[in-house]
């Protein structure tokens, strides 16, 4: 209905009707998004999530994630790339899953980086596939660091969230028999670390 209103379906529109409908939309998906995502982690905590697992390379799945946000990036000035090693050996997971925590990890990693880069790096090891997004940004406190993955914390910038993502991250990425952890400095920046078995 706020598109046909927006395409003047039902009479002219002025331009503070617009700005107006436009705002709407954007808490509408504001608020959607939340609703999935509280959604998701109740699944999750009940043991109801349904994951289906099969051969994923993280390689192309890195790519899309960056080429989605990079207007994100763009926008606020900074640069996001990525460092990705050859001959990356796929991993058992969920494809739709793995995808949500790179989406919320570099998204978070634009949101909090005012000057400078976002980096998503992929390596491995002889047993492990790991995943790294560094940023440039405004760090994590030691005592924040604590509590981040904790259910609803939120953190004390005006940019936190509901303090869900990086709780339904840890969800996702333990349900893959991987593990997720931060280092950070305040004011040098962020590095979150994926490891994820290789299948």
């Amino acid at each position: 209905m706020l598109d046909l209103i927006n395409q003047e379906a039902f009479g002219d529109v002025t331009c503070e009707q617009q700005e107006a409908v436009a705002n709407i939309v954007s808490s509408n998906d504001n608020m959607l998004e939340m609703l999935n995502t509280l959604l998701e982690t109740h699944h999750y905590e009940l043991g109801q999530k349904i994951l289906s697992f099969i051969p994923v390379a993280l390689q192309p799945l890195i790519k899309e994630v960056v080429t989605e946000l990079q207007s994100l990036a763009i926008e606020k000035g900074i640069e996001l790339k990525s460092n990705i090693a050859d001959g990356i050996d796929e991993i058992k997971g969920d494809r739709l899953e793995l995808r949500r925590v790179i989406t919320n990890l570099v998204g978070n990693a634009i949101k909090f980086t005012d000057i400078g880069s976002v980096q998503v790096s992929l390596s491995q090891n002889d047993s492990e596939v790991v995943l790294q997004v560094t940023d440039s940004g405004i760090g994590i406190s030691a005592r924040e660091q604590q509590a981040i993955f904790q259910r609803y914390h939120q953190g004390n910038h005006r940019r936190s969230g509901k303090g869900l993502g990086l709780y339904l991250c840890q969800q996702i990425i333990h349900a893959h028999g991987g593990k997720i952890t931060v280092q950070s400095e305040l004011g040098k920046g962020t590095t979150f670390v994926i490891s994820i078995p290789k299948s």
